[in-house]
């Protein structure tokens, strides 16, 4: 029998007591043992299965590219694991593109990859020394052409630059910056409302007279305060142009210059 020592009155027993684990713990352990061989054994499905091997590249939005070369632009191989693309390094290559504005990528299980882009599009252009100067609508410089072919997109007039380079945007003078920027609130609305190719020219030779011409000059809308350009040529487009074309008209003057009393009269 194990024996007792009395020290100051205090009985102290020399029998080793075992460490107790509480049953709680316990389970809590074997739940986290099983919690992690699963996770190991789905991040190994996930990464040498066939199973997530990419079989598609989707693409959206391309009307430039056509889509294979988006999927060649963005480096993306079909059969490579979905879990083994660097999507950083995807998005890069895409965005190298001067045509490209914005890009998502996104991963739809197993095994397809969605590329959604936006496109930088010719939305208006200066003439440039017998040349045309080719923008975007947020004044980046796309392309210079001898020709603008079958692109029928509104000159802008009025506004001088210093230089300009391929990929960033025109220099503008700097004496001239206030009316190019009324002049890409024009072209912007333009865009928006899908009538490019019906405006062929925005006049802001005069930032409080600006003019905006459509269907050959057949066409003169008079501006004056930028702040209702939107409003302007929404009405324009939604109420005035219907009946003009219904109605066969030679040509018309329609003047905003007064506030909330537009008026239409032959040129």
């Amino acid at each position: 029998m194990p024996k007792n020592r009395v020290d100051s009155g205090i009985i102290k027993s020399s029998k080793k007591r075992r460490k107790v684990i509480p049953f709680k713990k316990k389970r809590n352990f074997k739940r986290m043992f099983l919690i992690s061989l699963l996770l190991s054994l789905v991040i190994y499905t996930a990464l040498f299965t066939p199973l997530f091997n990419i079989k598609s590249v989707e693409v959206y939005g391309n009307e430039k590219f056509a889509a294979q070369d988006m999927v060649n632009m963005s480096g993306i191989s079909i059969g490579i694991n979905i879990f083994k693309v660097n999507y950083f390094k995807v998005k890069k290559n895409i965005l190298s593109s001067l045509y490209i504005e914005s890009v998502k990528i996104s991963r739809h299980y197993p095994n397809i990859v969605r590329v959604t882009v936006v496109e930088r599009k010719p939305a208006a252009y200066f003439e440039f020394m017998g040349s045309y100067l080719i923008i975007d609508r947020n004044g980046i410089v796309l392309d210079v052409q001898n020709s603008l072919n079958k692109l029928k997109i509104p000159s802008i007039l009025g506004v001088k630059f210093k230089d300009y380079k391929i990929g960033i945007p025109i220099n503008i003078n700097q004496e001239d910056k206030q009316k190019f920027a009324i002049a890409l609130k024009c072209i912007n609305e333009i865009v928006d409302r899908k009538i490019t190719e019906i405006i062929n020219k925005v006049d802001v030779t005069d930032a409080s007279k600006i003019s905006i011409w459509g269907f050959d000059d057949k066409y003169q809308l008079k501006l004056t305060d930028e702040s209702n350009i939107s409003y302007n040529i929404k009405f324009f487009t939604e109420e005035i142009l219907p009946d003009l074309e219904n109605n066969k008209s030679p040509g018309e003057i329609i003047d905003f210059t007064i506030p909330n009393k537009p008026t239409v009269k032959p040129r």
